[in-house]
């Protein structure tokens, strides 16, 4: 207790705070929850305490997590395109509570088209369209079938291609659309589109 924070951030000592939580009670690891509290969003951005706020959402009850889940929701369009930040992002989809996946839906909709087509983001997006509810997963289908580069563009971007793939996949398209994307699987790799 109380060194929490530095642990984490070490080469090593984050494994170590990891298999705490992945193997003790919850009511044992609480206060590396309590710890985190209020440096969620630096967590989320570094490249080993994210992994610990990973193993905290999939581990720990959501009635523990709601502080640390209500300051990721609060910046989710710039999680979703950091390195770490997706991660995390998806690991709250995963493990989040049905209001908490609304909230996430609901601030990626607006950026919806080009958070699809980012080389992170678009892990955010798919996830989305898995564990969201029917209701925000219906709207961020048409937000995205309203992009004016169109669903067959999206399938072509090295990022959005997987969007499309699983737009294909979980039936969310109609015969029409389905025909334009074709089979997703040959992108077009011009690597500048990776930071679109």
């Amino acid at each position: 207790r109380g060194h929490v924070w530095e642990l984490a951030a070490s080469p090593h000592g984050n494994h170590v705070l990891q298999q705490c939580i992945v193997t003790a009670p919850a009511c044992h690891v609480q206060f590396v929850a309590q710890e985190f509290s209020g440096g969620a969003l630096e967590a989320a951005q570094h490249n080993t305490r994210s992994r610990v706020l990973e193993r905290l959402l999939e581990h720990c009850p959501q009635e523990d997590m709601t502080a640390l889940a209500d300051e990721l929701i609060s910046a989710v369009p710039k999680l979703s395109r950091h390195a770490f930040g997706n991660f995390v992002i998806q690991r709250l989809l995963d493990h989040g509570t049905p209001q908490q996946r609304h909230r996430i839906a609901q601030a990626i909709l607006p950026q919806v088209c080009q958070l699809a087509r980012h080389r992170q983001a678009n892990n955010v997006v798919r996830s989305l369209l898995v564990h969201a509810a029917p209701d925000d997963k219906q709207q961020l289908v048409h937000a995205l079938g309203t992009d004016p580069r169109g669903l067959a563009g999206l399938s072509r971007h090295i990022a959005g291609s997987f969007v499309a793939r699983e737009l294909k996949q979980a039936g969310y398209l109609g015969a029409k659309d389905a025909a334009d994307i074709g089979d997703c699987a040959s992108p077009s790799h011009d690597w500048k589109s990776w930071s679109a």
